[in-house]
């Protein structure tokens, strides 16, 4: 868990995107509660997922697995 939980915003497509995957995210140790229409709440975040600061690693995250899911070359093996 963090210590402190980081708010994100998100446009429309990739929260509704986030809320139809989030036992994916969930297995990937990625815990989030979504605040209102457009920003999320990270509540934990693995350590070895960081790139950089949390929110910015989860935004290349869930901007990657978005952009794969659009071009229909997401699988479940790229969850893992």
């Amino acid at each position: 868990p963090l210590l402190l939980p980081v708010k994100i915003e998100l446009d429309k497509i990739k929260l509704q995107f986030l809320e139809s995957n989030q036992s994916y995210f969930e297995r990937l140790g990625i815990i989030v509660n979504v605040v209102n229409n457009n920003s999320v709440q990270i509540r934990q975040f693995p350590a070895l997922l960081r790139n950089k600061d949390v929110a910015s690693s989860f935004s290349q995250i869930i901007d990657t697995l978005f952009n794969l899911n659009e071009a229909n070359e997401l699988k479940e093996a790229d969850w893992l």
